[in-house]
């Protein structure tokens, strides 16, 4: 794996590098993204989130981790992010990102609208399966503490993106409702899988039609801030009355009724094994 993650590993904000990586990989590194000062910085207006979170009557408030057990997470929007979290604020909607972003959209998108702080302890299982996002987007990905395989390290399945977005596109096109499609990956659909293990103030961009997962946490406390790009028109997991999606999830869809009509004659377990997360 570690020949992986040279692969996608730079130390420079070489846009142009970026997007290269991410078109090939789906996932790029750079290491040091922060300095010592914006780290420091960014720990502790992690931390003071959490504790006004824990305040009543406050703009934040704190959600129960959906997998890690005694994890919690926020969600917050840049227009939420005043003063006293300012380097949050700076940091995600720098001119570096709003180019990567750009460049890799090339068409009108959202600049990280959804900020999620997450905090996540020990647990005996892995924190995320192997999967892909039902919801498309490009994330801005930073640890605040150290990570590596067995501190709850990232994993990535490098070049996977293009799969996962034919995946996700069949589904919808064919009248899967987004939140009913099949994304849980076993492993052994997996062809180059990293652990994207990384010094606390590294930034991990990738595109979330590859694989990847969250790894095991087996000590200590793992802190992360994650932002979310989303082209437009952003996709909902329910379909606004008579947009596209709701159209494709009628019976006035084609294909939804031709599908199995025009498939490759394989058995459907023989395709892909991959599940729906209840």
């Amino acid at each position: 794996m570690k020949e992986n993650l040279d692969l996608i590993t730079i130390r420079t904000l070489d846009t142009n590098k970026v997007i290269d990586i991410l078109d090939q990989y789906g996932c790029c590194v750079i290491n040091n993204y922060l300095n010592k000062k914006e780290l420091s910085n960014l720990k502790f207006e992690f931390d003071r989130m959490f504790l006004e979170a824990k305040k009543k009557n406050n703009t934040f408030v704190i959600n129960k981790h959906p997998t890690n057990k005694m994890g919690s997470y926020i969600i917050c929007k840049k227009n939420q992010l005043q003063e006293s979290y300012k380097t949050i604020k700076n940091i995600f909607t720098s001119k570096f990102m709003q180019k990567v972003a750009h460049a890799y959209f090339n068409c009108d998108h959202l600049l990280n609208d959804e900020i999620f702080l997450t905090q996540e302890l020990p647990s005996k299982t892995e924190i995320l399966p192997w999967h892909f996002d039902r919801r498309h987007a490009l994330k801005f990905y930073i640890n605040l503490v150290d990570v590596d395989e067995t501190h709850g390290a990232f994993a990535y399945d490098i070049g996977s993106h293009r799969e996962g977005h034919f995946r996700a596109n069949y589904y919808m096109l064919t009248g899967t409702k987004v939140g009913e499609i099949p994304n849980d990956i076993p492993k052994k659909e997996l062809h180059r899988p990293t652990s994207i293990t990384t010094k606390a103030g590294a930034l991990v961009i990738f595109d979330t039609d590859g694989f990847h997962k969250e790894g095991l946490l087996a000590e200590g406390e793992r802190k992360i801030i994650r932002a979310h790009s989303h082209s437009k028109p952003l996709i909902m997991y329910k379909a606004k009355f008579l947009d596209a999606h709701w159209w494709l999830q009628t019976p006035f869809n084609a294909m939804k009724c031709l599908k199995n009509f025009v498939n490759r004659k394989v058995p459907a377990d023989r395709l892909t094994r991959s599940k729906v997360r209840k």
